[in-house]
């Protein structure tokens, strides 16, 4: 098929949105033939103009049913298509700048994750597109993970039977806080679509934290680090957590998990400790601290009780190796620790005032 013919096909919409390529200039913003100029080249600038106008009022108006997104797909696709050796996030990311267009864009050569939304309602919802290189040809569509923010990309050969993964990891806002998501698409070779093949939700990835993609390989593809309410403990956003890293690898099948680690801090060994003299435990609790003058002096302050709800005293963490912890609606303690062996142990433990709150 000649130039011509496929111009043709993208019909007057696509002629127009090509046109404003041309209209970037080094100053990225779009630019009408100045008056006096010849009258034939005033119609296309200015019909692209009305078009850039009419997706930014459609996101204006309001986005909810996801046809500004539509619209400024549309556009970014044929401004695509126009310049078939540009890398895809850069020629996206560049054209969504110029027109100020809300959209978030990540990708790898060939193929790019765009993420459109409204720059005057950000929280309002999102709407993700697949823009890929087939060949000399490019093409798009909608995927899943809407309503969230895009955080990465990454994509593989798929070798269980030619073809191409793509990977994209989101995060959806939950009351505890920032929640990451993975999406992985397979497409088999010269198809036209991607379908869904793989999901990492919070089971996998482990809750509330952040995920991001490495290098490939036989090393981990990705990595969460993320946390869960602790029983018997009050968490807000902003305290300190018993996170977990988790690592996969990524294969014909998606993402499996190669390894878990909790990650060593003060908080998680206090946490540990009250666990395991709760239980009771009492091996491992002496495992968690100094010396037994310390085990003896959490039993004489009642911790093998159940009395109440942990939490972290405000700004109980500010000074290094201390923290200060409330149970209840009365007792709060002073938590004195030291690394020893490797790990952070309790060597110290007072009762305190409420006044640190």
């Amino acid at each position: 098929m000649n130039a011509m013919s496929r111009w043709a096909r993208l019909g007057r919409a696509g002629l127009v949105a090509l046109a404003l390529v041309s209209l970037a200039g080094c100053d990225r913003k779009p630019r009408l033939v100045p008056a006096g100029a010849d009258s034939t080249a005033v119609a296309p600038q200015d019909s692209t103009a009305a078009v850039v106008q009419k997706v930014r009022d459609a996101w204006d108006q309001g986005a909810a049913d996801g046809s500004a997104a539509r619209a400024t797909a549309a556009l970014l696709l044929a401004d695509l298509q126009m310049h078939r050796v540009a890398p895809l996030e850069a020629r996206a990311r560049g054209l969504m700048d110029s027109l100020s267009l809300g959209a978030e864009v990540d990708g790898h050569g060939d193929l790019a994750v765009v993420n459109f939304f409204s720059l005057a309602d950000p929280a309002g919802g999102s709407w993700p597109y697949l823009f890929w290189r087939d060949s000399v040809t490019v093409r798009s569509q909608p995927v899943e993970g809407g309503g969230m923010r895009l955080g990465g990309s990454a994509a593989r050969p798929d070798t269980s039977g030619g073809g191409v993964q793509a990977a994209a990891m989101f995060t959806r806002t939950a009351p505890a806080g920032p929640q990451p998501l993975v999406f992985v698409w397979r497409r088999a070779p010269h198809a036209r679509q991607w379908s869904l093949a793989h999901t990492l939700g919070p089971d996998s990835l482990g809750g509330i934290g952040t995920a991001r993609f490495a290098a490939g390989g036989d090393s981990a593809a990705l990595q969460s680090r993320t946390w869960r309410r602790t029983p018997g403990f009050e968490e807000c956003p902003s305290c300190s957590h018993v996170y977990v890293v988790r690592r996969f690898r990524w294969g014909p099948e998606g993402f499996s998990t190669i390894d878990s680690q909790v990650e060593d801090s003060p908080y998680v060994s206090f946490v540990r400790f009250v666990e395991a003299i709760t239980v009771p435990d009492d091996e491992l609790a002496h495992e968690l601290v100094t010396d037994d003058s310390v085990f003896d002096t959490a039993r004489g302050l009642g911790f093998a009780e159940r009395r109440g709800a942990w939490r972290e005293a405000p700004g109980g963490g500010e000074v290094p190796n201390e923290m200060a912890f409330f149970r209840g609606s009365k007792e709060a303690y002073k938590i004195t620790f030291m690394r020893l062996g490797g790990r952070w142990k309790i060597s110290h433990i007072e009762s305190a005032g409420r006044s640190i709150e």
